[in-house]
């Protein structure tokens, strides 16, 4: 196996389709891990304090691994220590290493040396959000090589299985939520012209994210200035994104339309079998006619009739979720610690330590309580220092 380390987008593009194709074959299923999401986030999600690089193994003319890292200087104990993590943020949801079927452990390990190796003073290698599914889970209980590593939940994931048929899955919801969807189908049914509309990898993707994005700053992230127009930086992420995901042939769009409005839309990935639901947008001026809901009951019923769609993966875990009776996936958040002094007092020992004091509610209680307190401390001197 050859190793091989990238740091332009130019050489990143040269391994796009054998990156796609590993990606579409990794037991996580996620789009997020693919080349066409990977290098739109690099390219413009990232703040001037961070870099990047990308980790390849190779089996002959085989890639077998992929390891994208964002990395970070921070100073303390006196020295410049740097600080890796894997791609991930509000709108990419998950970094993680990609690692072809048979390969395992072993690849890992190369990934994580090897990008460990390549930074001056690295502290730590941070993996913000996994899905159950990952390998990169083993290194927690099978690292080698000296690693500290460190493993934190992070909660759970939304989603539904599509095979079977969907008047039997329908008929699994409770009365009170049917009843719901009926009034909200009939007051959508007040309305001209409501049809369904999908367009999958359109060459138009421009107009199609137009859409999309006007509907999404209609409602409340508008006004909370989340949606993605608030940002010059994410609507130039969605734009090389969207053109990737359509050339890659997994872009999937979802529009419900009535009154001659857009009601509701959804920005979805269909990718190995799953149906990922990425974003999600609607008017509420039309609330009455709950066209969120509408929409993802269109969209469930069109992947329950889809052969080449097992599962619609809703990512999150939000309360409404379990109104559809959606199934959960854990998520972690894994932290690895290269051999040192420092980075174990500073960063191993204090994770093993809290994740302890977890199992101990007024152990929790202590410590947070000693921290708020550290931190007013910091600020006050912050504060007398530029008086």
């Amino acid at each position: 196996m050859t190793i091989e380390v990238v740091d332009t987008h130019e050489g990143l593009a040269a391994h796009a389709d054998a990156w796609n194709n590993l990606a579409l074959e990794a037991p996580q299923r996620l789009p997020e891990l693919s080349y066409a999401w990977v290098s739109s986030y690099l390219e413009c999600c990232l703040t001037r304090e961070e870099s990047w690089f990308c980790v390849f193994v190779w089996n002959g003319a085989t890639l077998v691994g992929v390891l994208p890292v964002v990395t970070t200087q921070r100073r303390f104990a006196m020295v410049n220590w740097s600080l890796l993590r894997a791609p991930q943020d509000d709108h990419t949801s998950f970094g993680d290493c990609l690692v072809a079927e048979g390969y395992g452990l072993d690849v890992i390990m190369s990934l994580v040396g090897t990008a460990l190796s390549r930074c001056r003073s690295p502290f730590s290698l941070r993996f913000p959000h996994l899905a159950s599914s990952s390998p990169t889970l083993a290194l927690a209980t099978h690292s080698r090589g000296g690693l500290y590593c460190a493993l934190e939940s992070r909660g759970l994931g939304s989603f539904l299985n599509t095979t079977g048929r969907f008047e039997d899955y329908r008929d699994t919801l409770s009365k009170n939520f049917k009843g719901n969807l009926r009034k909200a189908r009939n007051h959508l049914k007040t309305l001209p012209g409501v049809s369904f509309e999908v367009i999958r990898n359109d060459a138009a993707v421009g107009s199609s994210l137009d859409r999309f994005m006007r509907v999404e700053e209609s409602g409340w992230k508008g006004q909370a200035g989340t949606a993605i127009r608030s940002s010059s930086s994410l609507v130039s992420f969605y734009e090389l994104l969207t053109q990737r995901l359509s050339c890659a042939g997994w872009l999937h769009w979802s529009f419900l339309l009535g009154g001659g409005r857009t009601l509701a839309a959804s920005l979805s990935v269909a990718f190995s079998g799953s149906l990922v639901m990425c974003k999600v947008g609607y008017d509420e001026e039309y609330s009455q006619c709950a066209p969120g809901s509408m929409l993802l009951e269109r969209v469930l019923e069109e992947a329950f009739s889809d052969p080449a769609t097992d599962e619609v993966n809703l990512l999150s875990n939000t309360p409404w979720h379990d109104n559809w009776r959606c199934e959960k996936r854990p998520y972690f958040a894994l932290f690895v610690f290269p051999p040192g002094v420092v980075p174990f007092v500073f960063g191993y020992a204090p994770k093993l330590l809290l994740n302890t004091m977890k199992k101990r509610p007024f152990a929790v209680k202590c410590f947070r309580a000693f921290r708020r307190g550290l931190l007013r401390m910091r600020s006050g001197k912050r504060a007398a220092s530029h008086e």
